[in-house]
């Protein structure tokens, strides 16, 4: 599932939104928005990012910048053992298994 994350914008005015995959409500991977919108996540997500966007839920700063610690899976293709990894959770949650 892919919920969309956002907190205040910070000191110098930038966004601090978020879209991030969970599994059984844990976080697994964090694509920041920046300035890319939607674009951020990967094209096989967007209809979800899209949609997560509807009910954002409001974290506090510190909460945002942990979950920016995570590793989008976009930095995964190198490592094949994690890719098969993510795809298998994906499949599980969005009940493709």
């Amino acid at each position: 599932m892919l919920a969309y994350f956002t907190a205040t914008n910070d000191s110098d005015g930038n966004p601090r939104r978020a879209w991030v995959m969970l599994d059984d409500g844990r976080p697994v991977a964090c694509w920041p928005e920046s300035y890319h919108g939607h674009h951020a996540v990967p094209g096989s997500l967007r209809d979800q990012a899209y949609q997560a966007t509807a009910w954002p839920i409001t974290v506090t700063a510190a909460t945002y910048a942990r979950l920016c610690r995570l590793e989008s899976p976009a930095y995964w293709v190198a490592d094949r053992e994690q890719m098969v990894a993510l795809v298998a959770v994906a499949r599980r949650v969005w009940g493709l298994a």
